[in-house]
């Protein structure tokens, strides 16, 4: 009985194991995420875009191909006198010296009439201002860059308010940088939830296979 048990078991055992190895062999044989998926605004927005339009004024200025830009948003549908003060609070924000040190340009639309064509919507309710942010958006620099952006962007706004104390300017960071960082913070949440699935998976089984008679 003893030795019927014992090798239940371990034909258990090297069931699993050779179940995981041909998992990992099917993995390994398909193809990555990055060959099959780009994080390019330009390739999956119309070339009219305004964000289009705006990346590619941020690389006639600033050729040096470096960087990641990031788009801070500014809005308001009813002030935009207010708008355009906050787009210029942000900018020398942006520009001073407590800035981190993972900002590489701005581009604002205030620098030329080229800039200011193509950061303004043709309303005027709307305004961007092109930041160029070094490094890999994985590295915590980075990422905190990209905080930092989206906070003064908010302070900037949020300090204009209108005659009964509404909020009259809206703030948002986008862009290609913006879009990494979410999709950076989403795929960690999934890679810890899968581990802890598989982790808990290979538990069970464990569990049921050393209990079996």
């Amino acid at each position: 009985m003893f030795f019927t048990s014992s090798s239940t078991a371990k034909r258990a055992i090297v069931g699993l194991l050779l179940w995981l190895l041909a998992v990992g062999m099917v993995g390994s044989l398909a193809p990555r995420l990055s060959d099959v998926t780009t994080n390019e605004t330009e390739e999956f927005l119309p070339a009219g875009a305004e964000s289009v339009q705006a990346i590619e004024l941020r690389a006639e200025k600033f050729p040096s191909g470096d960087g990641i830009p990031a788009l801070v948003v500014f809005s308001s549908q009813g002030d935009i006198g207010s708008k355009n003060e906050a787009v210029e609070s942000f900018t020398k924000i942006a520009r001073s010296a407590t800035a981190p040190e993972a900002i590489q340009s701005i581009l604002s639309p205030s620098d030329s009439l080229a800039a200011n064509a193509t950061l303004n919507s043709e309303d005027g309710s709307t305004s961007m201002v092109v930041v160029t942010i070094n490094g890999l958006p994985s590295n915590p620099p980075f990422q905190s860059a990209i905080e930092w952006l989206s906070d003064r962007a908010a302070e900037t706004g949020g300090e204009l308010r209108g005659p009964e104390g509404q909020q009259v300017v809206e703030t948002a960071v986008t862009g290609p940088a913006g879009i990494i960082i979410d999709a950076v913070k989403v795929f960690g949440k999934i890679d810890v939830a899968i581990t802890a699935a598989t982790g808990s998976l290979v538990l069970v089984l464990l569990l049921l296979i050393y209990r079996s008679p």
